[in-house]
């Protein structure tokens, strides 16, 4: 399988992009469990940068913490964009689930049968 980049892209579409500490816009938050929390809830804001020409998007905690990923374009959806952690990502009920250290984050995905023409 593989997370088309591009859908990913219009799937965040939405995300917020401002600057400051306001209150997320509902529409820029994603389900997430943090610390290893076994259920998902909805807290998780994300912000979307252009960081030398690719798309970042910085995942905010309710707590303040925060965690950047580039989208990359080979079809494995996100990576660690900073940091020592590494990712690890899986399709669930058609959502890129990226785990990285203890927390787990849910964003919207478009997923492509390997086996369609490109």
């Amino acid at each position: 399988m593989r997370i088309s980049s591009a859908a990913l892209l219009l799937a965040l579409a939405g995300c917020g992009t401002g600057e400051g500490v306001p209150p997320p816009d509902p529409d820029s938050l994603i389900d997430c469990a943090l610390d290893g929390a076994d259920e998902f809830v909805r807290a998780c804001a994300v912000e979307r940068a252009s960081v030398d020409g690719a798309l970042e998007l910085t995942v905010f905690d309710p707590d303040g913490g925060f965690r950047r990923f580039a989208v990359t374009d080979d079809g494995s959806g996100l990576k660690v964009a900073d940091g020592a952690d590494s990712a690890t990502t899986t399709v669930v009920d058609n959502m890129l689930e990226v785990e990285v250290a203890g927390d787990r984050y849910r964003f919207p995905a478009t997923v492509e049968s390997d086996d369609q023409p490109g």
